[in-house]
């Protein structure tokens, strides 16, 4: 059996383990290498964008109700694992605010709080407090403090993750 192998695509002969697995081959590897595949789909994904968002929306909306309730079904099953999560979180931001933060300073972070919430109410998007450095971040831990948080929308917080944006 030969380790190496010549892809379709590129013409280059390269080992085995560049090629993903298939039972539909002798070798039991597809004829294009990752690479090929990933630039592939990279171009499908950009040719079929719009069709793929018509696909998308349809389903949701086709979907929608079902989906919530999967939803919901999960949480009703997986409620603890909800609950510890939310208290590690609350421990985190517990342990991120500093000993040393004036009585001023934390009812500075309560009113970001809840100037979140009334934005949320009036302009009926979703919105969360972010840290600008995350408290639990990879590279860098920020810390729970007035001037490390912002308010932002909820789709452009879970877009950012835990991520430090510099």
């Amino acid at each position: 059996m030969t380790l190496n192998k010549i892809c379709k695509i590129c013409n280059i002969e390269k080992p085995l383990f560049d090629f993903y697995k298939s039972d539909g081959t002798k070798d039991k590897r597809h004829s294009y290498c990752k690479s090929c595949c990933s630039e592939r789909a990279r171009l499908n994904h950009i040719k079929n964008h719009e069709v793929n968002l018509a696909r998308n929306k349809k389903y949701y909306i086709d979907n929608h109700e079902k989906q919530k309730e999967a939803r919901r079904d999960y949480y009703r099953r997986n409620k603890k694992v909800y609950l510890v999560n939310f208290y590690k979180r609350d421990a985190r931001i517990k342990q991120a605010t500093p000993s040393w933060l004036s009585e001023e300073m934390l009812s500075e972070i309560k009113q970001i709080y809840k100037k979140c919430e009334t934005i949320t109410i009036e302009s009926g998007t979703v919105h969360h407090v972010d840290h600008i450095v995350p408290i639990n971040g990879k590279t860098v831990c920020g810390l729970h403090v007035p001037w490390n948080l912002r308010i932002i929308t909820a789709s452009e917080n879970l877009r950012k993750s835990n991520k430090h944006e510099s």
